[in-house]
């Protein structure tokens, strides 16, 4: 094994072990137990990807609109708020990671 993929499985072992992560699969175990408010959760996910990704397929004021009315209703069950909190946390850590690797390699990618 290369001393780069020790490294990224150190770095995964890290994160597995971290309280971002653990807080995550807690509110996803959580939200799994609710089978109903995860499928509406995940359908608001889909539509949030695809408004973000599918632009050309999808009407984006519809959209919006329908982002912003579900999640209102959902943000009140507890348990997705707290999912989302810790699903946010921990993309917000992965970007981190992300932005920390990238700053420290010079890669030639011209401005678009």
């Amino acid at each position: 094994m290369s001393l780069i993929e020790t490294c990224t499985e150190r770095l995964a072992a890290a994160i597995r072990t971290g309280d971002v992560y653990k807080r995550y699969k807690r509110a996803l175990d959580e939200l799994k137990l609710m089978p109903e408010e995860k499928a509406k959760m995940d359908e608001l996910r889909i539509l949030n990807y695809r408004m973000q990704n599918e632009e050309k397929d999808i009407d984006l004021y519809e959209a919006i609109d329908q982002v912003a009315e579900r999640m209102d209703e959902l943000l009140e069950i507890p348990q997705v708020r707290e999912f989302l909190l810790a699903e946010q946390a921990l993309c917000r850590q992965l970007q981190n990671i992300n932005a920390t690797i990238h700053q420290g390699i010079e890669i030639d990618v011209p401005d678009l």
